[in-house]
């Protein structure tokens, strides 16, 4: 559906089809003289594809980003003016947000969460904040919202869980790493045989399958977790065993959302109100019919279908809805 497709009746029954930058005619005319039918129905035209006006935060990943960047920037200036020793030589600040065996032995229960926002080093930073753009934001847009925020949160405890576990010794877990490679394992099961092109070293073009790039990434975590946290059994700079773990998570996720189990939902319900007869004429049900022949009613069921779409990820639509999409294509290609 991520295509632009306008169609526009010509005087001499000649109709033109855009699709990006080709342009074809051929004779064919539409239903009726002098009818003009424009219908940008693709998400290319959503405001969520343009970007929003709230500094281009339109998807949970993108709030993630900044909170990230933002994080960062403030336990910088925090540590410029806190003193740099503390218990066991870790800054207090960095014991109440990273997490460690002392914190977990402390009950500091938030910092299995936490740690994802603190980062060791711009580099480390700046290698998440491109894995959740290019990988962990279009799991986003296959996944429903609430599905989505089980994966996020999942996959940093997943990974804080699995590193204790290994490194009990000491030491300090920090950074968004394992939400990246949760959503890289998702996002290769889910779709395993869809080629990807992408630089390798930023320079070279290597395309290859999303199943391949799962078993690569996870022999190199494998293979180093072995070497360096388990036989050796020494602090690493790099947290293979939280990789791992966030690996896992995301697999997890995979089959449960594809067994159509579904994660619960978790919100605040208000005291049910009385409503007034108006109100009760008012409310629509959630399923509707379209009625094919009427291009106003077919433009404007496909837009609510879109904003369904934006608002709760493309697997809440329904069965109906989807056929709805499917059967408006095929006019639009007509």
């Amino acid at each position: 559906i991520l295509m632009i497709y306008k169609i526009q009746q010509y005087h001499d029954c000649k109709e033109r089809r855009t699709f990006f930058f080709r342009t074809h005619y051929h004779n064919q005319c539409l239903p009726k003289p002098g009818f003009h039918l424009r219908i940008y129905s693709m998400l290319y035209d959503r405001s969520y594809m343009k970007g929003s006006g709230n500094l281009g935060v339109s998807t949970l990943t993108d709030f993630i980003k900044y909170l990230l960047v933002g994080s960062f920037i403030l336990f910088f200036l925090i540590g410029l003016i806190m003193p740099s020793s503390g218990k066991g030589g870790i800054p207090d600040y960095i014991r109440f947000v990273a997490f460690s065996h002392d914190g977990a032995t402390s009950l500091y229960f938030w910092t299995i969460l936490s740690y994802g926002l603190m980062h060791d080093g711009i580099l480390h930073l700046f290698a998440n904040l491109l894995g959740l753009h290019f990988i962990t934001r279009q799991v986003e847009s296959d996944m429903d919202k609430n599905d989505f925020r089980w994966l996020v949160v999942l996959t940093l405890i997943f990974g804080a869980v699995i590193w204790l576990i290994f490194n009990q010794q000491g030491g300090s877990l920090v950074g968004a790493s394992a939400l990246v490679l949760g959503s890289l394992s998702y996002f290769c099961l889910r779709k395993p045989d869809q080629p990807i092109t992408f630089l390798l070293f930023f320079v070279l073009p290597v395309t290859l399958r999303p199943k391949i790039i799962l078993l690569a990434v996870l022999g190199y975590e494998v293979y180093y977790f072995i070497s360096s946290e388990l036989i050796h059994s020494q602090i690493s700079n790099v947290a293979h065993s939280a990789h791992l773990g966030g690996m896992l998570a995301g697999a997890f996720c995979f089959y449960k959302v594809k067994r159509g189990n579904g994660f619960p939902s978790f919100r605040f319900v208000s005291p049910p109100r009385v409503q007034s007869n108006v109100q009760k004429r008012r409310l629509k049900p959630n399923e509707f019919t379209v009625d094919f022949a009427n291009q106003e009613k077919l433009q404007k069921a496909v837009d609510e279908i879109l904003d369904k779409i934006n608002e709760r990820g493309f697997g809440s639509l329904t069965a109906k809805e989807k056929k709805i999409l499917d059967k408006a294509k095929g006019l639009l290609r007509k």
